[in-house]
C-alpha cells in the first residue's frame, strides 16, 4: 500500500513539476502539409509538462487533417516531442458533381489543381453528392473502381498499364478505358483474376491479325465479345 501511494506521489510530482518542460516539437514525414499547419492542430504549448501529454489524443488530432493517414508520437526526454506522420497519397479522381482527388481508401483529399486532372485515373458514374476534404466515400461503385485500379496496378500481367477511366454506373459490370487508343473493357466481378489473365491472349491474337481492339466484354459467363477498331495496324 505504502509503495503504491509512493509511486502515485512520485508520478504526480513528475507530471506537475517543471523538470520536464516541452521545449521542442520535431516533425518528420510531411510533404503536402506544412509544419505550421500541423502545429496548429496540437493543443499544446511550449512549457507544458512533457509527461502529461496524451500522445494518443494528439495523434488523433493530427489525423483530423485530410492528408494525414497516421501519426506516431513519442517523447525524447528531457524536453522534446517527436512526431512522425504518414500522409495520404492521391490515387484517383472522382466526379460527384465536382472533381475530387481521393486516396486508395476513398478518403477525399482536395480538389485537383487546374490542368492536372489527367494525372490520375478518373472514376465516373458516381452519385452527385456534396463532399468535403476528409470525408470518406463508401458507395459500392467507388469500392469497385478502387478494387479494379489496385488489381491492374499490381498485376504482373499488365506492367506499366495505365487505366485512364472507370465507369461504375453499373457496379456489377464496370467499364474500363486505358491506353492511347481508348480500349474499353467491360468486366464482371466474379473470377476477376481469371478474366484478366485472358487479356494478354486476346490482345496478342488480335495483334497477329493486324487488328486494333476497341472493346472487350468479359462480363458474360459463356463467351467473350471482342470488337475491333475501325482501323487496322500494320504487322511487322
Amino acid at each position: 500500500m505504502a509503495a503504491g501511494m509512493g509511486g502515485q506521489a512520485g508520478w504526480h510530482y513528475l507530471t506537475t513539476a517543471d523538470i520536464f518542460p516541452l521545449r521542442r516539437i520535431v516533425f518528420s514525414g510531411q510533404q503536402k502539409v506544412s509544419e505550421a499547419t500541423l502545429r496548429a492542430l496540437l493543443p499544446v504549448s511550449l512549457g507544458d509538462n512533457l509527461l502529461r501529454l496524451n500522445l494518443h489524443q494528439l495523434g488523433e488530432r493530427l489525423k483530423m487533417h485530410p492528408w494525414i493517414k497516421r501519426a506516431v508520437l513519442f517523447r525524447r526526454l528531457p524536453d522534446t516531442l517527436v512526431i512522425r506522420v504518414e500522409e495520404r497519397t492521391p490515387f484517383a479522381l472522382i466526379h460527384t458533381g465536382e472533381a475530387w482527388l481521393i486516396d486508395e481508401e476513398g478518403y477525399i483529399l482536395a480538389a485537383p489543381a487546374r490542368n492536372r486532372e489527367n494525372r490520375y485515373p478518373h472514376i465516373q458514374g458516381l452519385r452527385h453528392q456534396a463532399y468535403a476534404p476528409g470525408d470518406r466515400v463508401t458507395e459500392p461503385g467507388l469500392q469497385v473502381g478502387l478494387f479494379l485500379l489496385k488489381t491492374f496496378r499490381h498485376s504482373p500481367l499488365f506492367p506499366g498499364l495505365m487505366v485512364t477511366a472507370i465507369d461504375v454506373r453499373s457496379p456489377q459490370s464496370p467499364l474500363l478505358v486505358w491506353g492511347d487508343h481508348q480500349l474499353t473493357l467491360r468486366v464482371g466481378l466474379d473470377d476477376l483474376r481469371g478474366k484478366l489473365s485472358l487479356l494478354p491472349l486476346i490482345t496478342a491474337y488480335m495483334a497477329r491479325k493486324g487488328q486494333e481492339i476497341a472493346f472487350i466484354d468479359l462480363s458474360l459467363s459463356r463467351k467473350i465479345v471482342v470488337k475491333p477498331a475501325l482501323v487496322t495496324v500494320a504487322r511487322e
